[in-house]
């Protein structure tokens, strides 16, 4: 088999060596067989299973793929190469993942479409309107399968605006050039797709007035007044009412010369001075994000990336608006009444009349399809929520990407959280493996910005990884950390990372000061935040691993933070990107980045209140853990046992500061009776927690801390005896086991001794 082509555009058509192929009729197959063509990214099976068939068993689904990728490589068994050397496999697949061959050579209509606009001509922007013979996947269905029609949706609504933005350019071209008859045919082509397209309204008008056709230019004037009021409720722009009027007084426009033979771009988007690492599959989300809904707001923590992952969606979409994509950076700024101000400025507005800069700028947008992009609204979140809203109401072609730490929360707002970049596993892995990391990837090129020739080796590839790690995989640390290679090994940076605020100085000297040190950067979130809620956001430094808003209530309140309130202030936090949330078996678990969480222990430690929540963290802890070992011989046993192990980062952190106190030693002592069980099997048993089980009891039992009552120490002894026969071997299981079975009979406290397991287990107590 040689050449394969996917026509898209239309109805869909599959041909091979330019004849239709009608050998893939099954609807799921042709799906699959489209999706991966489009995204040839790794997907992971589970992906594609909820992809096709959402509401299927998961063991029924994963038949289902099986078969459809069987059906697909029957099919369609093998396509041209790339280098040419001959037939390889369409789709490449292994036990977690499939994708398409990047090997095999794929015709998409879609792509010749994008490549087309790229080249920004009038000859290729022809082309391409040609080429689009109908809508993306215009007769595919596929039943029972919403998430596929949702990402097709957006999909064909992102090509639609690329195809609108090219015939509006074209209409423009052909009425300079006194082309009307080809004004007039891309005009109407535009309200085919979309009658409220005020510009294509006037696009036409102007075209049949020069034909000398006044009356039927107001007649189009009219339908376009009639259409607007009843589906927007709103009169024509001023321009398009001046263009009726001259129109009306029979004053035809005259054709404006222009030799032009490449289309405008507008934009204002600044060139980047470094290169963009990893992101596809968000920038793709973001993408289908806008092309269903008019306003996306990328949130997310201090530098983890949101304006620069904004700027290349943008410039990725600067094709598909007639009217431009400009840049509105808004963290210069401190005055919120001069944010329309800025934004008029940004897309070259230079109104001088009486009215106001936002009813000016309302109506310059009014009738123009733009994209604007307001970065870092948080700290003018009030004007920049006011403005967006009353854009949006009026100008039905506008649409709006904004960056924020927290929602501008109007209605229409869809959120899209910008995560970390993908961080190397724990376990070792080797540096061929460890370069395909995105936070290594950035890492590797940044530092070899500062020191040539620097690379990925089998010395450094385990400090790297760490690195990357242990700063969450945030971009902003990542490269204030890669720029340190000047005088630092990555062994040495590694190290020093406990320090990272102190480490991580000396950012670019034209970023702004927030993005110059990792400090700066969480300090901005921190300054916007009330009293209650930096109160709350330092508090919250005391959970490891995360918590639950029972939690978060019982052990964070105070006489300033009554325990009613918590739950709306953690609300906001989570607003404000300085809490992560994530459901868990119908309950709502809270975290934090651990850059994130480092800094607001200080804040705790400097506000003196530290130690007593550390106290009330152990208490709370305590009972946790008892109320837990109470159902472990009930129906609910499973449940409390994944309970415990959600909070067991807590749970250690609860026994450290316990032991690390002569006065809360008893505490201490009473969490690990608990965590090994009032039963034969408690949570360390269950979770086959054995080594650390070991630890924590040999330091409740060490002598030189608090004097042990004899019956506490009989139960800590024969937790620990009781845990050794299942871990290893430990030296004083035997003669500890005997003590507690000495104890137990002069307190007269039940026991029984079980010779069924190695001769020396104890059941019972």
């Amino acid at each position: 088999m040689s050449g394969l082509a996917l026509n898209l555009l239309g109805p869909v058509v599959v041909t091979v060596d330019d004849q239709v192929f009608d050998g893939l009729h099954i609807r799921p197959a042709v799906a699959l067989c489209v999706y991966l063509a489009c995204r040839p990214e790794r997907h992971r099976r589970e992906h594609l299973m909820a992809l096709l068939w959402p509401d299927w068993p998961p063991v029924a689904a994963h038949k289902n793929l099986r078969q459809n990728l069987y059906t697909v490589r029957r099919a369609l068994p093998a396509v041209t190469s790339r280098d040419g050397r001959g037939p390889v496999p369409l789709v490449l697949a292994d036990h977690d993942t499939l994708r398409l061959n990047p090997e095999a050579v794929v015709d998409l209509d879609v792509d010749r479409f994008a490549a087309l606009l790229r080249q920004n001509t009038i000859e290729t922007t022809e082309a391409a309107v040609a080429l689009y013979r109908g809508d993306f996947l215009a007769d595919f269905y596929l039943p029972d399968s919403a998430p596929f029609e949702e990402w097709a949706a957006a999909r064909r609504a992102d090509l639609r605006r690329q195809l609108l933005a090219a015939l509006d350019r074209l209409a423009e071209h052909a009425l300079e050039h006194d082309a009307l008859d080809e004004a007039a045919a891309y005009a109407r082509r535009q309200l085919e797709q979309d009658s409220l397209r005020e510009s294509a309204h006037v696009q036409l008008m102007r075209a049949l007035a020069r034909q000398g056709e006044r009356a039927e230019a107001l007649t189009q004037y009219e339908a376009c007044c009639r259409l607007l009021r009843a589906e927007l409720d709103i009169e024509p722009a001023v321009e398009t009412r001046a263009v009726a009027a001259r129109i009306a007084a029979g004053e035809e426009e005259q054709a404006r010369p222009a030799v032009a033979l490449r289309l405008p771009v507008r934009h204002n988007l600044p060139a980047q001075l470094t290169s963009f690492i990893g992101r596809e599959r968000q920038i793709g989300e973001v993408r289908q994000l806008l092309a269903r809904s008019r306003l996306v707001t990328l949130t997310g923590a201090g530098g983890c990336g949101k304006s620069r992952l904004s700027l290349e969606v943008a410039g990725s979409l600067r094709e598909g608006y007639a009217d431009g994509v400009w840049w509105v950076e808004l963290a210069p700024l401190d005055n919120p009444q001069l944010v329309a101000q800025t934004v008029a400025f940004a897309v070259g507005l230079r109104d001088l009349s009486d009215r106001s800069i936002q009813e000016a700028l309302i109506d310059y947008l009014r009738s123009r399809q733009t994209l604007l992009i307001l970065d870092n609204c948080e700290h003018l979140i009030a004007a920049c929520a006011s403005l967006a809203e009353s854009l949006l109401r009026v100008c039905p072609a506008l649409s709006i990407l904004a960056t924020s730490r927290e929602l501008l929360s109007i209605p229409g707002e869809t959120m899209y959280i910008v995560p970390s970049l993908d961080m190397p596993e724990p376990d070792h892995q080797p540096p061929d493996t460890l370069a395909a990391v995105e936070s290594v990837r950035l890492f590797i090129e940044r530092a070899a910005a500062v020191r040539f020739g620097y690379a990925l080796t089998g010395e450094n590839a385990s400090a790297v990884a760490q690195i990357c790690r242990r700063l969450d995989g945030i971009p902003l640390a990542i490269e204030l950390a890669a720029a340190l290679v000047e005088v630092l090994s990555a062994g040495q940076i590694a190290r020093r990372l406990d320090d990272r605020y102190g480490l991580l100085t000396g950012g670019s000297r034209t970023a702004l000061p927030r993005h110059q040190t990792l400090r700066a950067a969480i300090e901005w979130s921190y300054t916007l935040l009330s009293e209650p809620e930096r109160r709350l956001f330092a508090r919250l430094a005391i959970f490891r691993g995360g918590w639950t808003m029972e939690a978060a209530e019982s052990i964070c309140a105070c006489e300033v933070l009554p325990q009613a309130g918590i739950q709306d202030l953690l609300r906001r936090l989570v607003e404000k990107s300085l809490v992560i949330t994530r459901e868990t078996k119908n309950e709502m678990r809270y975290s934090r980045l651990e850059t994130i969480r480092e800094y607001a222990e200080e804040k705790l430690r400097e506000s003196g209140e530290l130690e007593q929540v550390r106290r009330r963290h152990l208490t709370y802890f305590l009972e946790f853990a008892a109320l837990a070992d109470g159902h472990f011989n009930g129906p609910q046993a499973m449940e409390w046992t994944d309970r415990l192990e959600a909070d067991y980062a807590n749970l250690r952190a609860a026994l450290e500061f316990a032991f690390d106190c002569p006065e809360l030693v008893e505490s201490g002592r009473a969490l690990a009776i608990t965590l090994g069980g009032s039963s034969f099997t408690g949570f360390w048993d269950r979770r086959s927690h054995f080594g650390e089980a070991k630890f924590w009891l040999e330091k409740a039992l060490e002598p030189d801390r608090v004097p042990l009552d004899p019956a506490v120490k009989s139960r800590l002894i024969y937790r620990y005896a009781l845990n050794a026969h299942i871990y290893l071997p430990w030296p004083k299981d035997r003669v500890w086991l005997e003590e507690a079975i000495a104890t137990f009979r002069a307190l007269g406290k039940p026991y029984r001794r079980d010779c069924a397991n190695q001769g020396f287990s104890v059941v019972g107590q």
